[in-house]
């Protein structure tokens, strides 16, 4: 899994969720905190894809750089 291939380093912090709704209430938590997001596309069980929740971040944090990737 992705969570296990990040390597720690000094001069990075990864906050890492399972959900959207995780996300977004870390998000809503500490809107402020995040240089990136790095987002899977699909969230089939939760009834969202990537594209709606970087908009739902985005009306939390316009300015944050959000990344979808999927595989």
């Amino acid at each position: 899994s992705f969570e296990y291939q990040l390597k720690p380093r000094k001069d990075v912090n990864a906050v890492l969720v399972n959900s959207a709704a995780k996300a977004l209430e870390e998000v809503r938590r500490y809107p402020n905190a995040y240089a990136a997001i790095v987002l899977d596309f699909h969230f089939d069980s939760e009834g969202v894809n990537g594209a709606q929740l970087v908009e739902k971040i985005k009306e939390v944090n316009e300015s944050l750089q959000v990344i979808i990737c999927t595989g």
